[in-house]
């Protein structure tokens, strides 16, 4: 059985981790000469096909029945001549596929699982010799991340498992501003009008209005409501959160609150 990390990585970026995991193993340096130019785009001179064993996204149901579906592998695929194979096991039995592979050594070159689900599994899948330990790997071939477990015990101890061992490679975000959402205006459409940038609820609601009403955008504003990540950012303005929070040293929880009924008169209006 071969043994290899199993790293939850985001799906745009896992050609190219996979490209610098697995060119080597699959083909030799004859066949596959040092990329030119930019270092983050391998062309293979031979194909390689890859499994990658993960669950449909949950937003993807009735849209797609394989990842392969997605343009951005298929424009991926021309760009590394890697070609990946998906298994999609349903959510609510992949554990259970995933144990029955192990069990039979068939494992597909790439596992996505949600591991913190499950207590236990990498202990199983360690034992099995189908996870690895990375600590020593990280020290030996890291020198970064193994910099910055070392000067920070809090981050190192959010990345150590329980039995004291890493199995994955991190994705840390150290800056002050940790902004990972928020609404997004265009800037030609307010230079067009002389708008300034909006800052309060009552100035959105002039510069949407003005869109809508000079026609320079056949939709002033959109949301993707699945998961209610653009209304939350307009929902601080209330003074209430989508869950529990802080006021004035109280905990609330948003929903139930006065101006929660506030926000949503504001947005069913608009």
């Amino acid at each position: 059985m071969r043994k290899f990390a199993f790293i939850r990585i985001a799906y745009i970026l896992s050609f190219f981790l996979i490209t610098g995991l697995f060119s080597s193993a699959e083909c030799s340096a004859a066949d596959n000469p040092e990329p030119q130019g930019n270092s983050s785009e391998v062309m293979l001179s031979k194909p390689i096909m890859l499994r990658y064993f993960c669950a449909l996204p949950p937003d993807t149901a009735g849209v797609i029945s394989d990842l392969s579906e997605v343009e951005v592998y298929k424009e991926l695929e021309k760009r590394t001549n890697m070609k990946i194979s998906f298994i999609h096991p349903p959510a609510d039995v992949q554990l259970q596929k995933f144990m029955v592979m192990m069990a039979a050594g068939d494992l597909p070159d790439l596992v996505e699982l949600p591991w913190s689900r499950y207590p236990g599994i990498l202990a199983r899948a360690v034992e099995a010799g189908a996870v690895l330990k990375l600590d020593s790997l990280i020290e030996k071939n890291a020198p970064n991340l193994n910099g910055i477990l070392q000067e920070n015990n809090d981050i190192r101890r959010q990345v150590t498992a329980d039995d004291g061992s890493i199995y994955q490679f991190p994705s840390l975000n150290r800056a002050e501003n940790r902004v990972g959402y928020g609404p997004v205006i265009r800037g030609d459409l307010l230079k067009k009008l002389g708008l300034a940038v909006p800052e309060t609820i009552d100035e959105w609601e002039k510069v949407l209005e003005l869109f809508r009403n000079y026609k320079v955008c056949k939709t002033p504003l959109s949301f993707d409501m699945t998961a209610l990540n653009s209304s939350r950012s307009f929902m601080g303005a209330f003074g209430i959160a989508m869950d529990f929070c802080l006021d004035d040293g109280r905990v609330v929880y948003g929903p139930i609150e006065k101006s929660y009924k506030d926000f949503l008169t504001t947005f069913n209006r608009w």
